[in-house]
C-alpha cells in the first residue's frame, strides 16, 4: 500500500495552557518535537491536553468531570435504608458492568444490589440529570475465583434493564493485546483519597503505568496463601511516585483511549483494579488484565469484542471528539488517515 503523507507546517506561535493561563512562545519548538516516537503519541502532540482543565482535589487524585469516563459505574449495597458504594465497575454493553470477583460481596458476605452511571459526585444532584440507576440482575463470577485467592478476580455484573445512552453514558471497549499499554493509563473510582480516610464522594482519576513483575513483587507484602504462584501472566502491576488506586476502586477501570476514523477518543480497558499496597507515596496495585479473559466476557455476554466491532456496535454516539490544534490555512489540502489501533 503507497501511503502518501502530505505535512503542512505553518506553526509561528505556539500556544500551551498551563494552569489555567495561556503563555506565548515565539522561539522555535523543541528539537524532537516533530519526532515520531509511535503512533501512540499521536494524542499527546498534536491534541489538547484535557487534564489541564481539571482541578487537583485531593492528594493523588483529579477530580473528574461528567461525560470524562462515561462508562465509569458505581456499585452499591443497601445499608440501614440507604445505598453504600464500595466497588467500581466498567459498562461494557447496555446490560453488563465488568469488575471484580471481590466485589461480588461486601465483608459480612452480602451482595450488591444496584448500579450507578453518568454521576461524578454521589453527595450531589448535580449530575442528576443524567444519572441512571438500576438494579443487579444476576451476579456472574469467574467460575474459577475462590475468596481467599487473589486469581481470577473478574466477574460481571448483568443489570435488569438495558442502560440508556447519553453524554454522560456509554459503553467502553476491551484493550485486546497480550500485553498492558506501554503508555500511562487512567485509573478512575471513588475509592479513598489517601491511606485511613473516607471514601471519596467525588469521582477521582490517577495515572499509572505498568511496572516490571519481579519490582512489583518485592513491593508487596509476602502472602504465600493468597499468591501461592505469585503473579501470573492473567495478572499486571501499575503504579505511580505520588498516585495509586484505593481502597474503594475496586472493581473499576485501568484504561487507555484510542482515536477511531471519526476522531472519537474510545475508552479501552486494559485492567480490572483487583488488590494492592495500602495507597501511599509508591503504593502498587494489582490489575486483572482483561484480555486474558476475552473469551469468558464474550461468552457471558453474549457479543463480540473485537476493536472494530465495539467501535461500531457499541450505540452510542455522545463520545468525546478530539479536534487537532494545529489548523492548517483554507487552501492546504484535506487527508484522512484511518487508524483502528
Amino acid at each position: 500500500m503507497k501511503i502518501r503523507l502530505i505535512v503542512w507546517l505553518a506553526i509561528t506561535v505556539l500556544t500551551s495552557l498551563v494552569e489555567g493561563q495561556f503563555e506565548y512562545f515565539t522561539d522555535d519548538p523543541p528539537d524532537d518535537y516533530f519526532k515520531r516516537k509511535s503512533l501512540d503519541d499521536c494524542p499527546i502532540r498534536f491534541y489538547w491536553d484535557m487534564d489541564k482543565f481539571n482541578v487537583h482535589y485531593a492528594f493523588g487524585g483529579v477530580r473528574a468531570v461528567r461525560g470524562e469516563f462515561q462508562h465509569m459505574a458505581a456499585i452499591g449495597w443497601n445499608n440501614s435504608g440507604s445505598i453504600k458504594y464500595l466497588c467500581g465497575g466498567s459498562l461494557i454493553t447496555s446490560r453488563f458492568v465488568l469488575t471484580a470477583a471481590h466485589c461480588v460481596a461486601d465483608g459480612e458476605g452480602k451482595p450488591p444490589v444496584t448500579v450507578r452511571l453518568g454521576d461524578t459526585n454521589l453527595n450531589s444532584t448535580e449530575d442528576v440529570q443524567f444519572s441512571q440507576q438500576v438494579r443487579i440482575k444476576a451476579l456472574k463470577r469467574h467460575p474459577q475465583y475462590r475468596f481467599s485467592r487473589k486469581y481470577y478476580d473478574i466477574a460481571l455484573i448483568e443489570l435488569e434493564e438495558e442502560v440508556k445512552f447519553n453524554e454522560a453514558i456509554c459503553p467502553a471497549c476491551l484493550w485486546l493485546e497480550e500485553n498492558a499499554p506501554t503508555e500511562q493509563m487512567n485509573a478512575v473510582g471513588f475509592g479513598v483519597t489517601g491511606f485511613g480516610e473516607e471514601l471519596s464522594p467525588t469521582l477521582q482519576k490517577v495515572n499509572l503505568s505498568e511496572i516490571d513483575k519481579d519490582d512489583c513483587l518485592r513491593r508487596l507484602p509476602k502472602n504465600s496463601r493468597a499468591l501461592p504462584e505469585g503473579l501470573v501472566q492473567s495478572q499486571f502491576c501499575a503504579a505511580s511516585d505520588h498516585q495509586d488506586t484505593c481502597e474503594g476502586d475496586s472493581g473499576g477501570p485501568l484504561q487507555i483511549e484510542r482515536l477511531d476514523v471519526n476522531n472519537v477518543m474510545v475508552p479501552l480497558i486494559a485492567g480490572v483494579v483487583s488488590f494492592g499496597t495500602p495507597c501511599t507515596e509508591g503504593s502498587t496495585g494489582v490489575y486483572t488484565r482483561v484480555a486474558a479473559y476475552r473469551d469468558w466476557i464474550e461468552k457471558e455476554t453474549a457479543r463480540s469484542f473485537s476493536y472494530s466491532t465495539c467501535a461500531r456496535t457499541s450505540g452510542c454516539h455522545t463520545r468525546k471528539h478530539v479536534r487537532s490544534n494545529i489548523d492548517s490555512p483554507p487552501s492546504a489540502p484535506f487527508h484522512r488517515v484511518g487508524l483502528l489501533w
